[in-house]
């Protein structure tokens, strides 16, 4: 009987515990949009209308650490037009809203691509 109430307390203390990982994962990610939106309006007053329209306006921002990003783009040509082109624009305006920015990362919307150390790693690759 007692093993049972362990297993049911350990049920519950798990599901607790995730549901506040799932709290602290959505206000990480609100806290990301926030910063980007501030970022993007930045940018807005840089640029034209139609080169935010076609190479900002479906990017995200996903904070890594403290003062590493990775930009969540939607195809290989954006990410290698904003990096290339736009790279030095986004870090300025990036600096403006934080503190510090040791390292910008592009990737293709999918943030699980890369480590906590902005390594591409397939996802074949992992453990």
């Amino acid at each position: 009987m007692i093993v049972i109430i362990d297993i049911l307390i350990f049920i519950l203390l798990v599901k607790y515990y995730k549901m506040f990982i799932t709290i602290d994962e959505e206000i990480n990610i609100m806290e990301d949009d926030l910063l980007w939106e501030k970022v993007l309006n930045r940018i807005k007053e840089d640029v034209n209308s139609l080169v935010y329209a076609t190479w900002f306006k479906h990017t995200k921002l996903k904070r890594i650490s403290d003062s590493k990003y990775a930009i969540l783009v939607p195809t290989e040509i954006h990410k290698e037009h904003l990096q290339n082109i736009y790279g030095d624009l986004i870090i300025d305006n990036l600096l403006k809203e934080t503190d510090e920015v040791d390292e910008v990362k592009y990737a293709l919307n999918n943030i699980d691509d890369f480590d906590e150390d902005l390594n591409y790693v397939p996802k074949h690759a992992k453990n």
